[in-house]
């Protein structure tokens, strides 16, 4: 184990290991490595959602709930590896991947105070045509609803456990991170991986896995299983909508009557 030096109040653990033997690395191609580790806040907490994005090479993924991630197959070398998340401040260090190794990475990141710009508010119209939006749709009956209430009713401990009684869904473990991701049993084919398309408060979410987002996080989720049922405006990504669609709507700030 080498320790890097802090910058600020962050410290950054690495330690190249193979992690399961010789057997295992060679599963591998020869000019890559593996890089995982965990992210905490400063109280030693582990922070779900922090983008790790190694611009080099257009390789992104985020931390699990537990604040773990990994980014198998990276070509060996070094590599300037950022970590990114709303209310922290954001971090990049110079890693080392060395050829058939693990690097293994604890990041611990600091809260920041964000200023704001100031807002006066006169009404909430927009907060009203969201939710009104939600039960439009939900009164049709194409898709899958829950919100607050059934969620607090099952306080589950991950967002994916909401999913486990849902028709056509599945929860499975996928990639060598063997994490749960979602999946739609129409779209699942041999030799196919087809994850569903995201979008959270209205955006596309690119590389976005269901338990990405907090449980406490959630207002309201939509879920469509295939093309045919899905409302115009989550059809704009077609290479994806194939494989089912998730729509998040997070919590906002003063809304305390939930959809029922």
């Amino acid at each position: 184990m080498r320790r890097v030096s802090p910058a600020r109040a962050a410290i950054l653990f690495v330690s190249l290991a193979t992690l399961f033997g010789a057997s295992r690395a060679d599963a591998q191609p020869r000019n890559t490595g593996t890089l995982t580790g965990v992210v905490l806040d400063e109280m030693g907490k582990p922070v779900p959602a922090v983008e790790v994005a190694i611009a080099k090479i257009s390789r992104t993924t985020r931390t699990d709930s537990a604040g773990k991630f990994i980014l198998a197959l990276v070509p060996a070398g070094s590599y300037d590896v950022a970590f990114r998340r709303v209310s922290y401040a954001p971090m990049v260090f110079m890693l080392e991947i060395s050829r058939g190794d693990t690097t293994e990475a604890e990041v611990k990141m600091n809260v920041v105070a964000q200023e704001m710009t100031a807002i006066k508010v006169e009404e909430k119209p927009e907060l009203i045509r969201q939710l009104d939006g939600f039960e439009d749709r939900r009164r049709q009956g194409l898709g899958h609803y829950f919100t607050r209430k059934e969620i607090d009713e099952r306080n589950p401990l991950v967002l994916s456990d909401m999913f486990r009684t849902i028709p056509g869904t599945m929860v499975v473990p996928v990639g060598m991170t063997r994490s749960s991701q979602l999946r739609f049993t129409r779209a699942i084919k041999p030799g196919r991986d087809c994850p569903p398309a995201y979008y959270v408060d209205g955006q596309f979410a690119t590389g976005y896995n269901i338990d990405d987002m907090p449980v406490s996080d959630v207002e309201a989720v939509e879920v469509y299983s295939g093309i045919a049922t899905l409302p115009a405006q989550f059809a704009k990504m077609r290479s994806t909508i194939n494989c089912g669609t998730i729509v998040i709507w997070t919590r906002i700030p003063g809304n305390k009557k939930p959809p029922k």
